[in-house]
């Protein structure tokens, strides 16, 4: 048994997915969702913003398993002694080091809950395929239309993260909010590597973006959709040829989709406001993507 502890939005939730789903499948153990963390409803006064399971736009398959059998895992990290009818001996959880990097999880056997966010893609770098496999979006959603103008071009995603990185004090101080400056550095290092680019901006605060944020090339600000499902826009991300990203798992998992490997990534090189978290940023982003 392993299990996948599940906490923040809908990129940190595939980091953590897929990182579990590689372990589950290494060692050829089943894999089971736990989604309490997300359902404990004193979140927001510990810091953490509130949300919800978003995995079900992938569909999938495995089951999910409730606080109370998770609750021999969260009692203590070390190992411990369950009835003999549940079928194991020991249940533990591990906790990601995030001064480690993958190879942390060879000192790891099942039966596991893995806690973390695990945002690299060391992590399930192994069963890519069979990753890419399972993040296809389930559904053709009303935003066709724009797709398919977005797939005709070269067209490039630009996104703006602020939501709570300025309405929740502690997101705020550990991420930050990008400047300007990494934009416009940003979109004119692109502009003088492609051809004829269309730059799609996309943005929690579109409003800001309209209001705040000018751009010389040809570009195209999305809005929300009707439905207002934030998968339409990582969906559109992944659609798009090359991409200029926030310090954010949603954009950072938007270029990670797109599987041309031409395409040219731009990630911020100073990925948290904590400096010291910074240290451990290094294996965030894949090797061939550029940082500025």
């Amino acid at each position: 048994m392993v299990i996948a502890e599940l906490q923040g939005g809908l990129g940190n939730q595939m980091f953590q997915y897929a990182c579990a789903k590689a372990y589950s499948l290494k060692h050829r153990r089943s894999l089971y969702i736990d989604t309490s963390f997300l359902d404990n409803n004193q979140l927001e006064k510990d810091g953490f913003t509130p949300r919800r399971y978003e995995l079900g736009v992938f569909g999938l398959k495995e089951p999910f398993i409730g606080e109370q059998l998770t609750r021999p895992f969260r009692q203590s990290s070390i190992f411990k002694k369950i009835k003999k009818n549940s079928g194991l001996r020991f249940r533990k959880i591990y906790v990601q080091d995030q001064n480690k990097g993958a190879e942390q999880l060879n000192e790891v056997t099942p039966p596991v809950l893995l806690s973390g966010y695990w945002q690299s893609e060391q992590y399930f770098i192994k069963y890519e395929k069979e990753i890419r496999q399972i993040f296809r979006f389930q559904g053709v959603p009303e935003i066709g239309g724009l797709l398919k103008e977005i797939e005709s071009v070269n067209a490039v995603s630009v996104h703006f993260r602020r939501g709570d990185y300025i309405t929740n004090p502690v997101a705020g101080r550990v991420l930050g909010v990008l400047t300007k400056d990494y934009y416009e550095q940003t979109i004119e290092r692109i502009a003088s590597e492609v051809n004829d680019p269309v730059f799609y901006l996309f943005s929690d605060d579109v409003e800001w973006v309209k209001n705040n944020f000018k751009i010389d090339y040809k570009h195209h600000i999305v809005e929300a959709t009707a439905t207002n499902k934030n998968w339409h826009d990582m969906l559109m991300m992944s659609k798009c040829k090359h991409h200029i990203i926030a310090n954010s798992s949603f954009s950072w998992w938007g270029a990670w989709l797109n599987p041309d490997p031409n395409k040219i990534v731009i990630a911020p090189a100073q990925w948290f406001a904590d400096t010291a978290l910074n240290k451990t940023s290094v294996n965030i982003t894949p090797a061939e993507w550029i940082r500025l």
